[in-house]
């Protein structure tokens, strides 16, 4: 079981934060020493390192909410056909997986 996409998780979210108008609900949500001009500030030099890509995720978590949970819904709103699309198919490998644990 895969997540939708071939990119890295930390690019996704990255590649969403570089394309929300400032002017976006999130950043307004967000607490007054993040925004739109901090995250530019704070952008990776280089972001196709992993190391580089996973050190960013890590530093700019704390100002998504716990567990990232503010950055997650806010990307949930535009991504509503692939989140739809992965659910269903993680809910038939679930019941499939299920299936096989029953018949033993």
């Amino acid at each position: 079981m895969f997540l939708p996409g071939s990119i890295r998780s930390e690019n996704v979210l990255y590649n969403f934060l570089e394309i929300l108008p400032k002017e976006d609900d999130f950043w307004s949500s967000q607490p007054r020493e993040y925004n739109k001009q901090v995250f530019l500030n704070d952008k990776p030099t280089n972001t196709t390192d992993r190391k580089v890509m996973k050190k960013w995720f890590n530093d700019e978590k704390q100002h998504w909410g716990k567990g990232g949970r503010k950055l997650f819904n806010r990307g949930k709103q535009d991504n509503r056909e692939i989140i739809d699309k992965f659910d269903l198919s993680l809910k038939n490998k679930i019941v499939k997986i299920q299936s096989v644990i029953d018949r033993q």
